[in-house]
């Protein structure tokens, strides 16, 4: 594994969070585990996008995943939980514009 810097590691990691529709899937499983029908469901997503974006935040440890018989469950990592709430506390005091 390559040694990244804590810069490159923390490109990574905002990189990975800035995605819209990555913060749905993050919001689905903040406070429950849910399965991916269940974050379909919540996200209105379909099922290959939120496998594809699940396995990237597992991959980034940002959510967990649990196996209980056929279903798996994926839940927000603890470590990642106080980051959305600073964003979603300190993101309506900036007037961010798309442009």
């Amino acid at each position: 594994m390559t040694n990244l810097s804590d810069e490159e590691i923390y490109a990574l990691l905002f990189k990975t969070l800035a995605n819209k529709d990555r913060l749905k899937i993050i919001n689905s499983v903040s406070d429950k585990s849910k399965t991916v029908t269940q974050i379909c469901k919540d996200t209105g997503f379909e099922q290959t996008w939120v496998s594809h974006s699940l396995k990237l935040l597992k991959n980034n440890r940002m959510v967990e995943a649990r196996r209980e018989g056929k279903y798996i469950y994926y839940k927000l990592d603890n470590a990642i939980k106080p980051i959305i709430a600073t964003a979603a506390k300190i993101a309506p005091k900036y007037k961010i514009r798309g442009d």
